[in-house]
């Protein structure tokens, strides 16, 4: 669904840096995946990052890491706003055989996780009434989350990026 677009936008908004997209998707809508930047002329002398919604395998993010490299010489950085925490506990804890993420490979970690399109759309839409269901709140992902990163951790994951991405919750104020 290309959600990558809306978040780099708030985030090159929110820093007042340059934008540009490129159209890539392994899972979405691969057939209409496009090599082609959109935007201004890309400053081959600026630090780049590549951000993305959120990163199950990194594969998106790699292809597009290497498209401005092979075209354009640039070296990105790349991070998403949502890594699949969850999909790395099952790999890694596990021994779940899927495809996930490679930590080494991301330039910035995020800590949180919130891979619930199935439950949320229940609870929003269930016949129940809402004295029966608590808000899901900010608070609540944030635990939920930061569960899981401790998880990962207690398993032995671990480097520099994971680190900062627990130390992250260690800050917050919930």
């Amino acid at each position: 669904m290309f959600g990558g677009g809306a978040c780099a936008a708030v985030y090159a908004a929110y820093h007042d840096v340059q934008l540009n997209y490129v159209k890539l998707s392994y899972y979405d809508d691969i057939g209409r995946s496009s090599k082609k930047l959109w935007g201004r002329q890309v400053n081959i002398d600026a630090s780049v990052l590549l951000l993305d919604d959120n990163c199950g395998t990194g594969n998106t993010l790699l292809w597009a890491k290497d498209i401005l490299h092979e075209r354009y010489d640039i070296d990105a950085k790349i991070g998403a706003v949502e890594l699949h925490w969850e999909k790395l506990l099952r790999v890694k804890g596990y021994d779940h055989q899927d495809t996930v993420f490679d930590l080494s490979q991301l330039d910035y970690l995020s800590p949180w996780t919130f891979r619930h399109h199935k439950l949320l759309n229940y609870l929003v839409n269930s016949d129940a009434s809402p004295s029966n269901h608590k808000l899901t709140t900010i608070r609540d992902w944030a635990n939920y989350s930061r569960t899981i990163i401790y998880l990962l951790s207690d398993l032995g994951i671990s480097d520099i990026g994971f680190e900062r991405a627990k130390q992250f919750y260690l800050n917050l104020d919930l």
